[in-house]
């Protein structure tokens, strides 16, 4: 074996990949269209694979960026190594969803907190479907009709469709409901999942905010608090897509604070992608079968993409936002490993200063009567 000729085929396609790698994570023109920019990242993707395959002689598969990986300003981060479970992963597959709700369903009493709250995540996902009965043929015409003719796209874009669509089968007709998911968030949260219990904690928030009159109302409760940095310090990429969802939802909890570790003001956009972009890096399904993913190629076009960051750069943010996204993100992380909860917006001293006053009950009703009938006005004059 020539030893110099198999160094300089490796180095160069080291220079290869960078240079190309280079070229698909660069920002693109703000000026470009959705379909411009979605183009230009496919073909960043097919440089890397052809100018690697010219320096070696051999085919090369084009990698995707790596997740958590950093440039230019953005600090330097030491990415997690959270093995994946067997049931994330089969949940994170997209085609699992009833199969895991059947084998919760037929032992709830019995099954683990995570079974429950994989169960009840898939029964969220699909809770539409029960109500629903899927019309496969009416929604394949609509489907066919946004084709293009002899798109070289479309067989890719056919098999996304088809991904999506068997995600929910076999829910429709199960006489289920929202308070359901509720319930079984309730017992996978009893059983210590970290996950479900910012699941219900959402649920209770959510009406918070409802009976909320001011701003300070609708932040988060010391305890609220607690429970979402124990959460997030177990590192399951379930519970930090979830903790993102609470904070960037109405804003109410970052409203008029300064977050990160330089102490910005809070932007919902900018931290709602670093929050999924986080989760991804702590092992969430942000691969090629991510169900945004499959939805942007199926619906749009936007095909040929191997994870959610290339995605969500190429298809979804500005570069301006990209960019500081992707500071947030690197933020998230060192918060997480440092217990630096102060750069969340979430550290202890941080929630709400008054107490919401409950609203009223409603006026109890012994049976056999009716609920007596308000008292007439009397117009004025």
């Amino acid at each position: 074996m020539n030893t110099k000729l198999t160094i300089a085929s490796i180095l160069a396609v080291i220079f290869a990949l960078g240079f190309a790698g280079y070229k698909l994570l660069a920002p693109p023109p703000e000026t470009m269209t959705a379909a411009e920019i979605a183009a230009a990242g496919k073909q960043a993707r097919a440089e890397i694979s052809a100018s690697a395959t010219a320096a070696t002689g051999n085919v090369v598969t084009a990698p995707a960026p790596v997740l958590g990986a950093t440039s230019g300003s953005v600090r330097a981060v030491a990415i997690p190594n959270n093995g994946k479970r067997q049931l994330q992963i089969e949940f994170e597959r997209g085609d699992k969803f009833k199969e895991i709700f059947d084998r919760y369903a037929a032992n709830p009493d019995g099954a683990d907190p995570e079974l429950k709250y994989y169960a009840a995540a898939s029964l969220e996902r699909c809770l539409f479907r029960t109500k629903q009965k899927p019309d496969s043929e009416k929604e394949r015409e609509r489907f066919t009709a946004r084709l293009k003719d002899n798109d070289p796209n479309n067989q890719v874009r056919t098999d996304a469709f088809n991904a999506l669509q068997k995600q929910c089968e076999g829910f429709y007709g199960l006489n289920l409901s929202g308070a359901d998911v509720s319930r079984i968030f309730k017992e996978s949260a009893a059983g210590g999942n970290p996950a479900a219990k910012l699941a219900v904690m959402a649920d209770a928030y959510r009406d918070q905010t409802r009976a909320a009159k001011t701003m300070e109302e609708r932040r988060l409760s010391e305890d609220q608090l607690s429970t979402m940095r124990d959460a997030l310090a177990s590192k399951d990429p379930a519970a930090l897509q979830r903790a993102g969802n609470i904070l960037n939802y109405g804003s109410s909890q970052l409203q008029d604070r300064k977050v990160g570790q330089d102490g910005v003001a809070f932007n919902p956009r900018e931290w709602g992608a670093a929050w999924q972009l986080a989760a991804c890096d702590f092992g969430g399904a942000c691969g090629s079968d991510n169900a945004r993913l499959l939805s942007g190629c199926a619906n749009q076009g936007y095909c040929g993409y191997q994870n959610l960051e290339s995605y969500m750069q190429f298809n979804e943010l500005p570069p301006s936002v990209y960019a500081n996204a992707q500071q947030n993100r690197a933020d998230i992380i060192n918060a997480i490993q440092n217990g630096r909860w102060d750069w969340l917006g979430i550290a202890p001293g941080s929630g709400r200063t008054v107490v919401l006053t409950p609203l009223p009950a409603p006026p109890v009703v012994k049976p056999g009567t009716t609920t007596p009938a308000p008292t007439p006005v009397k117009p004025k004059g």
